[in-house]
């Protein structure tokens, strides 16, 4: 039987959850540059996943599933790496590492957690623009961060085109294109997108590259960029 670090109404927290969830966090922080070593959340962790359960508790309290919403999401993944079904999409997750049911709960677990809080506690706050300005101007060192850029994704062309009218055309890589806060450089056969908010949220999310470009083209971000360029190597 596992040790149970936690128990949280009729839930447990255990050193597996403890020690995956830890793993996550390190990777992530890792991945935007930040330090494990330093950084808050990691001290925080496990408050974290007390906080977690107790939202999940809510939402089966209400009887928020999140089914409905982790669906859609899943289609957009799919669509977004241009694969033909949700068959593809779980091949495609396993053949990078990653459990395909671990991954729908997470994102299960986030769907359910946000919409308890959106539904609890967002609308019983009513914030000001006057509220907004004034816990800026007494947080503003907590806004500040150096400047860096963060590559998100990497698309690649399978094929060259041959008609570079078809990339002129595109509004998206219009040089006065306004996709903020998304951004988008292409290099040759190579357009490098960077999307600060995720891709699902980004103005790139609705283009369908394929058609526009009059090539097939595969997406993927950079961590796995960086991946496949360290196995080429070896």
């Amino acid at each position: 039987m596992e040790d149970m670090i936690v128990r949280v109404n009729d839930q447990v927290i255990t050193r597996s959850d403890y020690q995956r969830a830890d793993q996550q966090l390190q990777a992530e922080l890792r991945r935007a540059n930040l330090s494990p070593e330093t950084d808050p959340r990691m001290k925080d962790l496990l408050r974290d996943l007390i906080d977690q359960q107790l939202l999940l508790s809510k939402g089966k309290e209400l009887g928020i599933t999140g089914e409905t919403e982790l669906i859609k999401q899943l289609d957009e993944i799919r669509k977004q790496n241009h694969l033909e079904s949700m068959e593809d999409l779980e091949k495609a997750a396993q053949s990078q590492g990653v459990s395909y049911e671990d991954f729908k709960q997470s994102q299960r677990t986030i769907i359910i957690t946000q919409t308890v809080v959106r539904e609890e506690v967002g609308r019983h706050i009513q914030l000001t623009q006057a509220d907004a300005t004034a816990y800026y101007n007494a947080h503003k060192a907590e806004f500040e961060q150096p400047e860096s850029v963060r590559l998100s994704e990497i698309l690649v062309a399978t094929s060259e085109t041959d008609d570079p009218a078809k990339v002129a055309a595109v509004p998206e890589l219009a040089a006065d294109a306004d996709t903020a806060p998304d951004a988008v450089r292409l290099v040759k056969d190579h357009l490098y997108l960077w999307c600060p908010n995720g891709i699902l949220k980004a103005t790139f999310s609705k283009v369908d590259w394929d058609r526009k470009l009059g090539v097939v083209v595969t997406m993927r971000n950079w961590n796995t960029a960086t991946k496949l360029a360290e196995l080429a190597r070896a």
